[in-house]
């Protein structure tokens, strides 16, 4: 293996940074950052908690090495037992992107980055973003490589200790044992903040001093149908408490254990005393509850099997033609009757619908579809006029369909007399009850980007995003997370059009976005529908995730 262009516990580096009790302690954690003084506050910190450096390496102004180099080395190096990664920029978003997950196989990758999803939309500049992807897309491709993503510093340090000395979980069931009704409240919040299920709570009273609490925790450490402990105190206690001597015999079973003190200098000592002993100990239960989430995701992430991407059944070559024939005429911005031939050929339902030409050709397509039907107007010009009606969503007769096709075309004559009119579309109407927006943006660096949420604006939830392709799994996890209120016995159709897009995305680098606003969820078990679309085509540019 090469040498790493690094610096390490043993190497000349100034007294404050390393004391001489941080030089004998165990390598395990490797310090990668794009920011000199940020490795030098990593170090510091890792020093007050008595935690071994393996090696640091500062690529800031990219100091002549790659940031993708380093973390393929550090994968392989045999101190390094956890990767703890800082950056400001990407240059090659593939490269990275491989070599984070190459690096995740082996070990824990942590990564934090300086900038917020909020400061990025506002106030980024050009060469921010030209540096830097949008924290979401980060998000997602940190999820999909099976990186820990680390949302402040003190989360990014927190997750350094509590991976260094505590194993790895086999589930996300926490025993509580807290001493006191408010501590336990308090705790309860986080973890559930945190996606953490409390499999048991045990208040054995501040009263009941250490002889209780050590009973407590003697209990949830033998319960089978647990998976990690967390202890919170409050300090002092009527009599003396040693926590290290209280939690050791819970470190001896393998089981994970983490402690919150709440106090004063008693809870300051008792922390010291905890990491002399090799126990993550935290001041407050939400760094904890931070601590712990992100260890539970790196043994979910440990336990899973590798990733299977089963192509769908597509007819690529139809879809291959239209993107090709748009592309060499010049255009970019594909609507809605121009997109949905695409989405079609991927086995993504649209509206059945006929383009005619004259009111009586739109009666005889109707009588095939079926009423009720939504009539369109097919124009480049239409919106040249502002406030132009272009389309009736749903029309019941014959005679209702022949009075919006006269007016469709009178009305546009009148507002563009100059303008094309390429006919109207004729479609099945479909009932817009439960609606879903859903679509892919394509990042330059790290590829195509899927999302989906709920079309109603009264929804609190974020859109949820992930790289494709994507598994059946993850797809239903995006739904689980960006659309819970949607009917569950949808959910593996409308995942399996996340997976078509995603398909659709990979097999054409030329699609730039796809929008469909909304898709249709319908009862019965009838498809989801994909009423309106659009898509934007740009030279491919960004990877396939």
């Amino acid at each position: 293996m090469p040498p790493l262009p690094t610096a390490d516990c043993r190497a000349p580096l100034p007294d404050a940074l390393l004391p001489p009790r941080f030089m004998g302690q165990a390598c395990g954690i490797s310090v990668l950052t794009q920011s000199g003084p940020l490795g030098e506050t990593a170090l510091t910190w890792m020093a007050s908690r008595g935690l071994g450096l393996a090696r640091l390496i500062c690529t800031e102004d990219e100091a002549g090495l790659s940031d993708a180099l380093c973390l393929s080395l550090l994968a392989q190096h045999p101190e390094t037992k956890i990767i703890a990664y800082y950056l400001e920029g990407v240059s090659d978003g593939a490269g990275l992107l491989a070599a984070i997950q190459e690096a995740a196989r082996h070990k824990p990758v942590i990564v934090l980055t300086a900038e917020t999803e909020g400061w990025y939309r506002q106030g980024a500049d050009q060469e921010t973003r030209r540096r830097m992807p949008s924290p979401e897309v980060f998000n997602a491709a940190c999820d999909r490589m099976g990186a820990l993503r680390a949302s402040h510093l003190q989360e990014w340090l927190d997750t350094m200790l509590t991976l260094a000395r505590t194993p790895l979980p086999a589930g996300n069931r926490v025993a509580l044992i807290a001493t006191g009704t408010t501590p336990a409240n308090l705790t309860l919040k986080a973890l559930g903040d945190h996606g953490l299920h409390t499999a048991t709570v045990m208040d054995p009273g501040w009263s009941a001093g250490p002889a209780g609490l050590r009973a407590a925790v003697a209990t949830a450490a033998a319960n089978p149908d647990t998976d990690a402990l967390l202890m919170v105190v409050t300090l002092p206690m009527p009599g003396p408490l040693d926590p290290a001597a209280l939690l050791c015999p819970v470190v001896a079973l393998k089981k994970p254990v983490c402690a919150v003190l709440l106090g004063g200098e008693a809870a300051q000592s008792g922390l010291r005393a905890l990491d002399q002993a090799g126990i993550a100990g935290f001041p407050t239960p939400e760094r904890a509850a931070a601590a712990m989430a992100l260890l539970e995701a790196r043994g979910a992430a440990s336990r899973c099997q590798p990733r299977v991407i089963t192509p769908l059944p597509v007819d690529r070559a139809g879809a291959e033609e239209r993107i090709r024939l748009a592309l060499h005429t010049g255009q970019r911005h594909l609507t809605d009757f121009e997109a949905r031939p695409i989405l079609a050929a991927y086995g993504i339902a649209v509206p059945a619908g006929e383009r005619v030409a004259s009111a009586d050709a739109a009666l005889e397509a109707a009588t095939r579809l079926g009423y009720p039907v939504a009539l369109h107007l097919l124009s480049p010009d239409s919106r040249q006029a502002r406030g132009l009606i272009t389309r009736y969503p749903r029309l019941t007769s014959p005679a209702e369909l022949r009075d919006a096709c006269d007016l469709l075309t009178l009305r546009f004559a009148r507002r563009v007399p100059a303008g094309r009119m390429d006919g109207l579309f004729v479609e099945q109407a479909i009932a817009q009850k439960e609606l879903l927006l859903m679509g892919m943006q394509r990042d330059e660096q790290f590829g195509p980007l899927l999302h989906v949420e709920s079309a109603d604006p009264g929804s609190l939830r974020d859109a949820r995003r992930q790289l494709a392709p994507i598994t059946a799994g993850e797809a239903m996890a995006m739904l689980a997370a960006g659309c819970p209120e949607t009917r569950q016995d949808a959910w593996p159709a409308l995942a399996e059009i996340l997976q078509r897009l995603g398909q659709l995305a990979c097999d054409f680098p030329e699609i730039a976005r796809i929008m469909i606003t909304p898709l249709v969820v319908r009862p019965g078990g009838l498809a989801p529908v994909a009423t309106e679309c659009s898509m934007l085509l740009a030279p491919p540019r960004g990877p396939c995730g």
